[in-house]
């Protein structure tokens, strides 16, 4: 349904969500901010592959 309000309304959508499931199908473009600094943007794919992001909202597999 988010994903249908451009092409049916001519309008932009702002997505705020920690849904990165959810940001991935809704989003082209996407900026990331961590404690209110941006650390990332451009397309999805693209910045959820960021190594800043991955770290700041998705985790790593450190094994310490």
């Amino acid at each position: 349904m988010i994903q249908r309000i451009p092409q049916e309304f001519g309008a932009l959508v702002i997505l705020v969500d920690h849904d990165m499931s959810l940001v991935s199908a809704c989003c082209e473009t996407t900026a990331v901010l961590d404690f209110g600094k941006l650390i990332a943007s451009g397309p999805t794919a693209e910045v959820l592959r960021n190594e800043h992001v991955i770290r700041a909202y998705l985790g790593t597999e450190d094994a310490e």
